[in-house]
């Protein structure tokens, strides 16, 4: 029987390394096919309380079952405050008819902010 340490079961900590399949640390960055992707690939496209309409590549992501990406978090800058790094998790949603990235997390208590790639086009506009 394997035996299991916290470490095992937890092991996130603050000064965790993500690494890539060749063991190189990704520090805030992640794999997207052959490219790294990193926070001055993101942008924002809104800050709203929880569940206030915001359009995320045209759909509005509370409206929609947030499928998690699997990948490690990012810290991406507040939009006003650029010094303040925010976690965000990367996430999908899909209307039946297109499927949409993006990157939210939670600024404040039921503040919400929502980043997509840059090259992604659309209404991004709250509302």
């Amino acid at each position: 029987m394997r035996e299991f340490s916290l470490a095992t079961l937890f092991p996130l900590r603050f000064d965790t390394q993500f690494k890539d399949e060749e063991g190189r640390p990704l520090r805030g960055q992640y794999e997207i096919g052959a490219e790294m992707d990193t926070k001055a690939n993101w942008r924002s496209v809104g800050i709203v309380g929880e569940g206030q309409p915001v359009r995320v590549g045209g759909l509005n992501p509370w409206n929609h079952e947030w499928i998690a990406s699997g990948r490690p978090n990012l810290e991406l800058p507040h939009p006003s405050y650029p010094n303040q790094l925010h976690r965000m998790s990367v996430y999908s949603i899909s209307d039946g008819k297109k499927t949409v990235t993006f990157a939210a997390g939670e600024f404040s208590m039921n503040v919400w902010g929502f980043y997509v790639r840059k090259e992604l086009k659309g209404d991004h506009s709250n509302g």
